[in-house]
């Protein structure tokens, strides 16, 4: 639970860029708007530079030749958008920053405009989902610090940052103000633990039962750290 001398979190914010992924955002949001219900609270929606809905689909042509490719193949072709509350540059002070991954993180971990963000932060607690943790490590915050991230884009987000200590069996990794996720549905798990462990064990079981919605416990327990393989090409 929180410290008696830290303030407990009160502004929660979550990143929006174009192409993040929806359940990394909208997860951990129905776990907020839970925790909100007990405690005093405020959850920004911050979008990069407008307050025009933003898409979970990424526009193909805006991406580097490096991702391009793997993007079309595997991007939904559903689209659904979130209205922000907040721009970068309008945003309140917050507590907690969540950052969601998505076929938009190699835009968004590249933009100049969030990596300040983020790293400016006064945020007690950042907290990554899937492959957003490549907009963290991006900013060198993770250097030498554990952190995990997507197995599907391991490969891609931890070459990109080999300073930081990454962990590829994990579910999340907690690390001083740090608490980054394995991918998509593990956001939820994150938050759950971030929840429990700051608001204390009876707020932290009562929200993921109003939720009807049993949280991994352990943060080492990661069922799906070589479910990738099962899908990569045959070869004779």
């Amino acid at each position: 639970m929180t410290n008696s001398t830290t303030t407990p979190p009160q502004s929660f914010g979550v990143l929006l860029f174009p192409g993040f992924a929806l359940l990394d955002a909208c997860g951990p949001l129905e776990l907020l708007n839970g925790l909100s219900s007990v405690v005093p609270m405020t959850v920004s929606l911050i979008a990069v530079e407008s307050l025009e809905p933003v898409a979970t689909m990424v526009p193909i042509e805006t991406l580097s030749d490096e991702f391009r490719k793997r993007v079309e193949t595997q991007q939904p072709l559903a689209v659904q958008r979130l209205c922000p509350t907040h721009t970068l540059d309008t945003c309140p002070p917050l507590d907690v920053l969540l950052i969601p991954g998505g076929f938009g993180v190699p835009n968004a971990a590249s933009d100049e405009r969030v990596l300040k963000f983020v790293t400016e932060s006064k945020a007690q607690a950042i907290i990554t989902v899937c492959n957003g943790t490549g907009i963290l490590a991006a900013t060198g915050l993770l250097d030498g610090k554990k952190a995990t991230t997507n197995k599907w884009w391991f490969k891609e987000v931890t070459s990109g940052r080999p300073q930081v200590n990454w962990v590829q069996k994990a579910r999340w990794v907690h690390e001083g103000r740090y608490w980054t996720s394995s991918g998509i549905s593990a956001g939820m798990d994150v938050v759950a633990a971030y929840i429990r462990e700051t608001f204390g064990e009876q707020i932290g079981e009562l929200i993921p039962d109003i939720l009807e919605y049993t949280p991994e416990l352990n943060p080492d327990n990661d069922p799906f750290v070589d479910s990738w393989k099962k899908y990569l090409p045959q070869t004779e």
